[in-house]
């Protein structure tokens, strides 16, 4: 069977949403960055490296970041290491050298 036919995929975004749902606080936020400070960090990466991205792009990028989560905007460490992904992608695609 399709399983992404129609019939298939839930259908929750049909329905107006209220503001008070969509809603994050404060401190619901903060734990949000914190829980992806190291995703943040690739991200700041993979916006500094783009080749297809002005200054004025990065610049726009990062101060949004800076708005949303200001304090993994300018750390460049995050309180739980990055995992080593290295030897899980080398098992299943081969060696990365």
């Amino acid at each position: 069977p399709d399983l992404l036919m129609p019939s298939n995929i839930p259908v929750n975004n049909a329905h107006a949403k209220n503001a008070n749902e969509l809603y994050l606080s404060d401190s619901s936020k903060m734990a949000l960055c914190q829980a992806l400070c190291n995703e943040i960090q690739v991200y700041k990466e993979i916006i500094r490296h783009g080749i297809n991205l002005s200054d004025d792009d990065i610049d726009q990028s990062m101060e949004e970041l800076r708005q949303s989560c200001p304090i993994e905007a300018v750390v460049n460490t995050c309180p739980k290491e990055r995992p080593n992904m290295q030897h899980r992608i080398e098992q299943r695609r081969g060696d990365l050298k």
